[in-house]
């Protein structure tokens, strides 16, 4: 607190408000209550020490006076986070450092750990001072006495017991007395936030990178099943159901192709073998028609007036027809085997499985009465799936031969993906737009893809579809940009405690990834996981700065 007293004890009535405007902002963030509001800068770079921000260290660091400047000093390597300020070095000296560690891997702060500061050079002797463990969590404060004046690199060494990383700040200056220290230049961050702030939320940052990027179109999607993947079956005589040794199967009960599903013992009387009769004409009747349409369209589908999704229609039409056809020959000939035997009980007929699925539907009773042609079970098979895609007529420009497509599914992280060069993947293409919704559909085959359980018939989703090559270009997360008023907004980390708001322009997306194609140069650090906690600390009025009591 007495930090926090001085500091508003020196401010302007300006400043003292806008510190007041950012501590209401932030306090759900937990600040630690002797943070206080001396602005710094903050370094984004290695060994670049033309300076790191020419301000006075903060005045409870050691005991140097408050006036001697200092410098901040950020880095990202690979499995940590440096953010370090400490005073000019001065031989003869002493400099406490304040040095933040972050552990990238789910950004939290370093707990554990030791800490060495090594000094070394050519010219002298090398030195090193250590911290056996972190003051608080994620800060060191080791205090070095630099002896020997003149260039010196300078190295922080942190082993956190399940990993080692060396941090190279490169070359500062030790001079020889304190009216002659130099500090850094400012970075230029407008907005300060703490890293006592960002370890306390949902927090993350990733650096731009160029890579790969494959462009897609988002479109709305829904899982079909396909229309060999379910059969209704229905009763082939009037009669009596009686179950087989294991009951009737139940709904959700997995059945096999062939399985027995019930016994149906005809009722006899007069005119069944008239009815089969006609069911038999009228399943042959329907194959014929089946077969003539599949004729009239086959020439107006090369011709790009009808869409392929209707010849998968009609073929589907064809076989289930046949199959009706062939069941009714059946039905015929067992009902005049029966009649010829005066019928009875040992006549039972057996109602097959077509396919391999689960029950989905039953509507019988184990000696209940059906009538012929009613419908007895449905069975599906949940690996014969459909994904069919719609995509907006306005979009049709950006999609001409589909590569693949990826999605994924509700409440899963992973990306489920589609190649549609793959025999079979890719169904029907769509030739002609729905005259309603103005969409064109893209059937893709889901067999054999490994779904999860929370993907069935009739789920709705949003799919990528990929069209044409990859191309290069800087890529940042998708979860890394905002919309401010229909600006592409991105922040971007100057220092660990210092950000930089950018408007960007953007280019394609590819699995969670957007390309930048303005505002963002590659290297640079953006905000991936809490960018509006960013945003809310730069809503106060000026740009209100902070500090440690270290």
């Amino acid at each position: 607190m007495i930090f926090l007293d001085k500091i508003l004890a020196t401010s302007t009535g300006q400043a003292r408000k806008s510190f007041l405007v950012l501590t209401i902002c932030l306090s759900s963030l937990a600040c630690n209550s002797e943070q206080g509001g001396h602005a710094h800068d903050a370094h984004g770079g290695h060994g670049d020490h033309g300076g790191h921000g020419d301000h006075a260290a903060h005045g409870d660091h050691g005991s140097h006076g408050p006036e001697r400047p200092g410098h901040v000093v950020t880095m990202v390597q690979k499995q940590a986070e440096l953010f370090v300020e400490f005073p000019a070095l001065v031989a003869g000296k002493p400099s406490k450092f304040a040095a933040h560690f972050t552990t990238l891997d789910g950004y939290t702060p370093v707990t554990k750990g030791t800490l060495e500061v090594v000094l070394t050079s050519q010219d002298s002797p090398g030195e090193n001072w250590g911290a056996a463990a972190p003051a608080r969590d994620g800060i060191f404060t080791p205090t070095i006495t630099p002896k020997y004046p003149g260039k010196r690199k300078l190295l922080l060494l942190l082993d956190t017991g399940t990993y080692k990383e060396t941090f190279d700040l490169g070359d500062f200056q030790v001079v020889t007395k304190e009216a002659d220290a130099k500090g850094g230049e400012d970075p230029g961050g407008e907005i300060s936030f703490l890293k006592e702030q960002q370890w306390k939320v949902d927090f993350d940052i990733e650096t731009a990178t160029r890579s790969s990027i494959h462009p897609a179109l988002a479109a709305h999607a829904e899982i079909l099943l396909a229309p060999e993947g379910k059969a209704n079956i229905t009763a082939p005589f009037a009669g009596r159901i009686s179950s087989g040794k294991e009951g009737l199967p139940k709904i959700g009960q997995k059945v096999e192709k062939g399985d027995i599903l019930a016994y149906v013992t005809p009722s006899l009387g007069a005119g069944e073998i008239s009815q089969l009769r006609t069911e038999l004409r009228r399943a042959q009747l329907e194959l014929g028609r089946a077969e003539r349409e599949k004729a009239r369209i086959e020439p107006l589908i090369q011709a790009g007036a009808i869409s392929e999704k209707r010849l998968l229609e009609v073929e589907n039409e064809i076989e289930l027809a046949g199959v009706e056809v062939t069941q009714a020959k059946q039905r015929l000939n067992q009902h005049q085997t029966i009649a010829s035997r005066g019928g009875g009980g040992s006549n039972r007929i057996a109602i097959h499985s077509p396919l391999t699925g689960t029950i989905a539907h039953r509507t019988l009773v184990d000696g209940g009465f059906v009538s012929s042609g009613e419908e007895l079970f449905v069975v599906v098979d949940k690996s014969k799936l459909w994904l069919e895609a719609k995509i907006p007529e306005a979009n049709l420009a950006r999609i001409t031969e589909p590569t693949g497509l990826w999605f994924k599914a509700p409440d899963q992280n992973d990306i489920i993906e589609i190649d549609a060069t793959l025999d079979g993947k890719l169904i029907s293409a769509g030739t002609i737009i729905d005259p309603v919704t103005r969409q064109l559909p893209m059937i893709f085959s889901l067999e054999g893809v490994a779904l999860p359980s929370t993907l069935r018939p009739g789920s709705l989703l949003t799919v990528h579809l990929t069209d044409g090559a990859p191309h290069e270009g800087v890529v940042i997360p998708t979860s890394a940009v905002l919309d401010e008023k229909g600006v592409d907004t991105v922040f971007v980390m100057k220092g660990g405690e210092s950000f930089e708001r950018r408007a960007v322009r953007l280019g394609a997306s590819d699995r969670g990834r957007v390309e930048v194609l303005q505002g963002i140069e590659e290297g640079e650090h953006v905000v991936s996981v809490g960018a509006y906690y960013v945003k809310l600390a730069g809503t106060s009025t000026g740009a209100v700065g902070h500090g440690h009591a270290h």
